[in-house]
């Protein structure tokens, strides 16, 4: 069910199965035979004798339950072979888990016209089922004349405990987890943030709250103390959107770009920007600063993908490296500028998420965090095809003509 990732690579698979049988004061799982759960045990184990981390983790859904059981009466198969999964090191977990109309608040924003493809009305009503959860569409579209229609909802920002926030490119969606397979590999950065920081994200999330129900959540409620301190760092969360008269994330980018002084590297996605912002990056390359480029080689949008090339010419014919993650699609957000500031969150190099959408992300100053983004920034790279000014120049005629045509209607990307 889950992969997990540690900093130094190793890798750890957790199966969960929930458990809601008590027999004779033990809980017992399962409730009845089945084949796939035996199969993911065994799949476990060969993931140990791999060289993997491998547990499974029984949620017992039961009051005044503490001990389990697997269930033999009803699947011996199963029994045993999670009494193989332990003595071949697979770790086993039982935890109490019981959700009550008590229990865990949940509050979920969508964007109706991103889901509108894969969100289905089913799945919506199984979550309103789920007990303290309210799940509500941003800006929902139908057949009245909306004026805010162009206005979407980007923002991704997740929230536990009012202790830790959690924003970056990742999306609630199959590909983002490897389940299933778009453009290929699907490579993403999200960061995780604690202490003060947490509080900014929180509030971004009650503005989209009401901006997508009208109801005023307390800020006070959700605010959690956290003591947590990064000496000498900072973290600046912030919000950007299109009602007001201020662009943060435009000029959060140009800021980076003139200050770096060494390297600045820059990953995105999309990459149609406007003249000024090109002639930044360039003026950057001439005063000797080492900038590099990483976008996707397997396109999600063939037209923006035709008019972010159409902006390499500038960038290569100044001495900058682009290069194209050739595994996949690269939808990680991110600007590094020396080792010194970073950007990580939800905005695109593109006029949409600069001028129409309302985004996130935040500034991070002087901290360790910085290091590890450019680690892997570079291994991406290293990973990549670099795109030279002559491999530029020989990219199909017909992609050169689609980006000259659509690069008149480039602000609407």
């Amino acid at each position: 069910d889950f992969k997990i990732a540690k900093d130094n690579g190793q890798e750890y698979f957790l199966e969960v199965k929930g458990v809601t049988l008590e027999e004779y004061g033990y809980s017992r799982f399962p409730d009845a035979p089945t084949e796939r759960g035996a199969r993911h045990l065994l799949e476990l184990v060969e993931a140990k004798k791999q060289g993997y981390g491998a547990g499974v983790m029984f949620l017992i859904q039961l009051e005044d339950i503490n001990k389990f059981s697997p269930n033999d009466i009803r699947d011996k198969e199963f029994g045993e072979a999670l009494r193989f999964a332990k003595s071949n090191g697979v770790d086993i977990f039982a935890y109490n888990c019981i959700v009550t109309e008590e229990g865990i608040e949940i509050k979920i924003i969508y964007d109706d016209l991103g889901s509108k493809r894969n969100l289905r009305s089913k799945t919506i009503k199984e979550i309103t089922k789920i007990p303290n959860c309210k799940i509500v569409n941003y800006n929902p579209l139908g057949l009245n004349i909306n004026p805010a229609f162009n206005y979407r909802n980007h923002r991704k920002i997740g929230i536990i405990d009012g202790k830790i926030a959690y924003c970056g490119g990742d999306n609630l969606a199959d590909e983002y987890i490897h389940k299933i397979e778009r453009f290929g590999y699907w490579r993403d950065t999200c960061g995780k943030f604690e202490g003060q920081a947490v509080k900014g994200f929180i509030k971004l999330f009650i503005e989209t709250w009401f901006l997508s129900t009208k109801e005023l959540l307390d800020v006070d409620k959700y605010i959690c103390q956290n003591n947590v301190i990064r000496a000498d760092s900072f973290i600046v969360p912030f919000g950007d959107g299109p009602t007001d008269n201020a662009n943060v994330g435009y000029d959060l980018f140009k800021s980076l770009i003139n200050n770096a002084e060494k390297s600045l590297y820059i990953s995105t996605p999309y990459f149609v920007i406007d003249d000024d912002m090109i002639e930044a990056i360039v003026l950057a390359i001439k005063s000797g600063v080492d900038v590099k480029i990483l976008m996707p080689a397997i396109p999600d949008k063939k037209a923006a993908f035709y008019l972010g090339r159409y902006n390499y010419k500038k960038i290569l014919k100044a001495g900058g490296k682009i290069y194209e993650y050739t595994k996949g699609f690269n939808h990680a957000k991110n600007i590094i500028s020396d080792n010194d500031a970073a950007f990580i969150g939800t905005l695109n190099m593109d006029f949409r998420s600069m001028f129409l959408h309302y985004e996130c992300g935040a500034l991070i100053i002087k901290d360790e965090e910085i290091n590890k983004m450019k680690e892997d920034f570079l291994r991406v790279c290293n990973e990549s095809e670099e795109i030279t000014y002559e491999k530029w120049k020989k990219r199909p005629f017909i992609q050169k003509i689609i980006a000259y045509i659509f690069y008149l209607f480039a602000p609407m990307f």
